[in-house]
């Protein structure tokens, strides 16, 4: 996988989103094994050193978004993610993570073509960064993009927040941005 100029480093990300200034792992004390809320496993996740000593350390809150896309149908898949950040926002989580080519399925291209695969930030992906922005939440979210220059399709993975952060493309020699 190569990363687009387009996308900061993982602590360039972390940090402009204000989480915390390191990405080194520490762990956390396990949640209580009788409850099985989610709200009782946020702290699951505590990252690197804190912003000072005063402000404690802080925890990053996942959600991956176990979704059921169907194959060929991008609307309905949009909107399950819509939702699912929606749900995950709710829960309190700060990052939401979707599945690879989560919106047309795999082998969709028999049934739908490529056609309606667009140069990225389309319509839908500036609308769901709209969303992620007024949720305060980063969505990592999989979308088929076209290069306008060659034409040429990517299976990209988009970093969405407050805007659109950047994307990676998962292919070899693919074209500069």
């Amino acid at each position: 996988m190569r990363i687009c100029s387009l996308l900061p480093s993982a602590t360039e990300i972390v940090a402009d989103l204000g989480l915390v200034e390191s990405l080194s792992a520490r762990s956390a004390p396990s949640p209580p094994t009788t409850s099985t809320s989610p709200a009782d496993h946020r702290k699951a996740a505590t990252l690197g050193p804190a912003g000072s000593p005063s402000s404690g350390d802080r925890s990053l809150t996942v959600a991956f978004l176990h979704l059921a896309p169907e194959l060929a149908e991008v609307d309905r898949n949009r909107s399950l993610i819509e939702y699912g950040t929606r749900v995950a926002a709710d829960s309190g989580a700060a990052w939401v993570l979707s599945g690879e080519l989560v919106v047309p399925g795999y082998r969709f291209e028999p049934l739908i073509g490529t056609n309606w695969i667009a140069e990225q930030p389309d319509s839908w992906m500036r609308r769901l960064a709209r969303l992620c922005s007024d949720l305060r939440v980063a969505s990592f979210v999989s979308h088929p993009e076209r290069e306008t220059l060659t034409g040429k399709l990517f299976n990209s993975l988009f970093v969405i927040g407050r805007p659109i952060l950047g994307s990676a493309v998962d292919t070899c020699g693919s074209p500069p941005r």
